[in-house]
């Protein structure tokens, strides 16, 4: 029983034992498959919500504030104009088709290809170089119209720029005629109110913006005397031609000058031994050492009656006061020429030696004139002996002396004598000398006061303070009359404005260098015109330094003011026709419009257009004109084409001279040997087919010359001829055209020639090699006038004049 019970024990145990391993096995199974299970699921679940936040995170903007560095400030672009574009392709296809319907219509023509790429022109700074009858004006007006119509340009912030009143009476004409076209209903009354105020010329711009930028000043050149003998202004009815133009000064201009003048001369002893040794050198004459042949008769005879003659000339002069002081009365010798024949001056200066020759005696009359001097063959004219003794000592006088030719003469040599010796106590009341003066360069001598004052402006209108620039200049190895007059002119300049200034006048140059300054300090009131903010400048090539900064500032203003609206010029010119260098203008300024004028650095460069199309002159006349520019140094290269077809007769250049070249003329002489061919080309022009209104334009280098000429041909009885000079035929022309007398630079401008090196602004290019070019320059103005025919007569044909690029007919 134990053993059976033993047995069910152990089998119950093994079975428990099994039972509890399965068990235990069952439950371990069971924990692996709900950990596999959780596992899964948990593995799952963290898997797809990785997935979820990456795809989610892929496929969101995701917007992070992040600290980052700070960006590098561009650097401010010095560009004026930009980047900005005027207009787009929209706005000039409406222009296109608005002036294809008026063409249609007959009331315009219509533009080449070459002007709607000036007229629709998307840069703000455009240089457009047109050639003579190119075209120009008309196309300036459709840019007009298309700026103010087309672009929205408020009419207030445009204007058009001239230089002188004629030109701009011109454009007015022509613009109020074309936008009528497009504005109907407008009153002519307010045509005319608004073309004045679009349409003006540089100094009427700066007049009335000099009224209320710069109150209670007058205009220097604007100034005459009332009834009252009072000082105001001239009325010029809004309008202000380019002072320069005038080239004289009037009487009040003059009065001012000389005033301050003798004011400086009287209390500055720098400017006033300047003055004096200047003075001494407009006395003194040295021999020409030239090569001129004089007859040994001629020598001989003039020899033998010299001091016969030196005795009758200084017995002429004592009625006017020979010997004047400081001069002892005593023939000196002068100059010995081959031969042993001896000349004598009339006396000497008694401090200095300087040896005085006297000419004619203004109380000399003409019986005085014709006794006879000498004897035997070599009796002759007492006039004629003193000529030729004159001339002997031009050409042969050992040492320098003073001439004294008539009363300027005498005066000018009292002004000298009562300084020379240094000791002459100075009060408010001591004299002043006053005498002429001319500048190696120079065309002709003027008083002393007015070559400071042209000079000093010719400084200013290059930009800079006339104190300033001369500062610049090298000092001289030597002393002569240029570097006296230099001194002179920095002494005398800050005492001219210091004088005007007390006047309450200053000049337009001073006001345009004072507007200039003001603008660029920002310093132009908030009222002060918009005016300028669209530019568009006719006969730029004229322009000169001194406008250039004053329109770059005065619109750098208003850039400053509003830079969303920005602003714009069109330069529109010929630098083929700049011929006002001596006043200060400059073509480089047009050349190297790029230079001058920068844009943002977006646009690159500043835009370039050129006209080729000659609409006025035939092409024989087109191509001579075009071998003038083969002189030219500085220049726009450019071809012309001409459209109008030559008929029968028509010609180029033909170039002939008149008179005796070994013989001067007088002018009247002149117009005398002129006037029987003038008469013929007049009558042809006249009988020729298809002639037009402008029959004949007659040119002159010399105002006198031409003064004759009209004088001969009134206008009255030649209708459709033109007399005028070089300069004053620019925008005219003629069927026929007739240049006289050559266009030549005779001498090298020391002065200007220092100033231009100064100045840095031209590099290499000399003033004489500026008039050079503009000598060439006139030149082609002259025979662009004409339409059909051109001809050129000159006195002599001169080696280094415009007229030796032809041949003589």
């Amino acid at each position: 029983m134990s053993d059976v019970l033993h047995k069910c024990v152990l089998t119950i145990r093994r079975h428990l034992t099994r039972l509890t391993a399965w068990s235990i096995a069952r439950h371990i199974k069971l924990i692996r498959r709900i950990a596999y299970r959780q596992g899964e699921r948990e593995g799952l679940k963290a898997g797809w919500l990785a997935g979820k936040e990456e795809g989610f995170n892929e496929g969101r903007l995701v917007y992070e504030v992040v600290e980052a560095l700070p960006l590098e400030p561009k650097p401010v672009d010095q560009g004026l104009y930009g980047p900005a574009r005027l207009g787009d392709s929209a706005t000039a296809a409406r222009m296109r088709q608005d002036v294809a319907a008026k063409v249609r219509a007959g009331l315009i023509k219509s533009p080449t290809d070459e002007q709607w790429e000036m007229i629709l022109t998307d840069h703000p700074a455009t240089c457009v170089s047109a050639g003579a009858g190119s075209g120009k004006s008309t196309t300036l007006v459709l840019r007009v119209i298309y700026m103010l119509e087309y672009l929205k340009i408020p009419d207030q912030e445009l204007t058009v720029i001239s230089f002188t009143v004629n030109s701009c009476a011109e454009l007015r004409k022509k613009l109020i005629e074309t936008l009528g076209l497009w504005r109907a209903g407008v009153s002519s009354a307010d045509w005319q109110r608004w073309a004045k105020d679009r349409v003006r010329t540089f100094h009427s711009l700066l007049y009335h913006m000099a009224k209320s930028e710069l109150p209670g000043r007058s205009f220097f050149e604007l100034l005459k005397k009332t009834e009252s003998d009072k000082l105001s202004e001239s009325d010029s009815g809004g309008d202000i031609d380019n002072p320069a133009s005038g080239m004289r000064l009037g009487e009040v201009q003059v009065s001012f000058l000389a005033e301050a003048y003798r004011t400086l001369f009287r209390s500055d002893e720098t400017f006033r031994n300047s003055v004096i040794e200047i003075l001494k050198v407009e006395l003194c004459t040295k021999a020409k050492k030239s090569a001129e042949v004089i007859k040994p008769g001629l020598v001989y005879y003039s020899g033998l009656r010299d001091l016969e003659v030196v005795e009758k000339c200084s017995d002429s002069w004592r009625g006017s006061g020979w010997p004047f002081d400081g001069i002892v009365d005593e023939p000196v010798e002068l100059a010995t020429v081959e031969g042993g024949h001896k000349f004598y001056a009339n006396g000497y200066h008694r401090d200095t030696l300087l040896p005085i020759v006297l000419g004619f005696a203004p109380s000399l009359s003409q019986t005085q004139k014709e006794a006879q001097v000498g004897s035997g063959k070599g009796a002759i004219g007492f006039a004629a002996a003193l000529a030729s003794r004159n001339r002997i000592l031009a050409n042969y006088a050992a040492r320098e002396y003073i001439h004294i030719k008539d009363a300027a003469g005498v005066a000018a040599y009292q002004g000298w004598a009562e300084y020379a010796a240094g000791s002459v106590e100075i009060s408010p009341n001591s004299n002043v000398p006053m005498f002429k003066v001319k500048l190696q360069g120079e065309k002709t001598s003027s008083m002393i006061y007015e070559a400071l004052f042209a000079q000093g402006s010719f400084i200013e209108t290059l930009g800079w303070e006339v104190t300033d620039l001369l500062d610049k200049l090298p000092s001289r190895q030597h002393i002569d009359t240029t570097a006296n007059f230099y001194h002179a002119l920095g002494r005398f300049w800050p005492h001219l404005n210091s004088h005007l200034g007390k006047s309450k006048v200053h000049t337009f140059n001073r006001a345009f260098l004072a507007l200039t300054r003001t603008s660029g300090k920002g310093g132009w009131s908030p009222q002060s015109p918009s005016a300028m903010r669209h530019l568009l400048v006719d006969e730029f090539q004229d322009i000169s330094p001194l406008i250039v900064a004053w329109l770059k500032e005065a619109q750098r203003s208003l850039l400053v003011r509003d830079q969303v609206k920005g602003v714009s010029i069109m330069a529109i010119g010929d630098d083929w026709q700049s011929i006002y260098g001596w006043r200060g203008s400059a073509p480089q300024l047009f050349i190297d419009f790029d230079k001058h004028f920068p844009v943002h650095g977006d646009l690159g460069s500043t835009k370039q257009l050129l006209f080729k199309t000659n609409f006025r002159s035939v092409d024989l006349i087109v191509s001579d004109a075009a071998r003038l520019l083969g002189r030219v140094e500085k220049k726009v290269e450019k071809d012309s084409v001409a459209v109008l077809q030559a008929q029968l007769g028509d010609h180029g250049v033909k170039l002939s001279t008149y008179g005796d070249p070994k013989k001067s003329m007088s002018v009247e002489e002149s117009a005398k040997r002129l006037l029987p061919f003038i008469n013929a080309e007049y009558n042809a022009a006249a009988s020729a087919k298809g002639a037009k209104p402008e029959l004949l334009i007659v040119m002159t280098r010399r105002g006198n010359l031409r003064n004759v000429l009209a004088k001969e041909l009134p206008a009255k009885k030649f209708v459709g001829l033109k007399v005028c000079t070089y300069h004053q035929a620019k925008g005219l022309e003629a069927d026929t055209a007739i240049l006289i007398e050559d266009c030549v630079v005779e001498e090298s401008h020391t002065l200007r020639n220092m100033l231009y090196a100064a100045s840095g602004m031209y590099g290499g290019y000399t003033y004489d090699a500026a008039s050079r070019d503009e000598a060439m320059r006139l030149a082609y103005v002259g025979v662009t006038r004409g339409r059909r025919k051109v001809f050129w007569k000159v006195p002599t044909l001169l080696p280094d004049g415009a007229a030796a690029t032809y041949k003589l007919n």
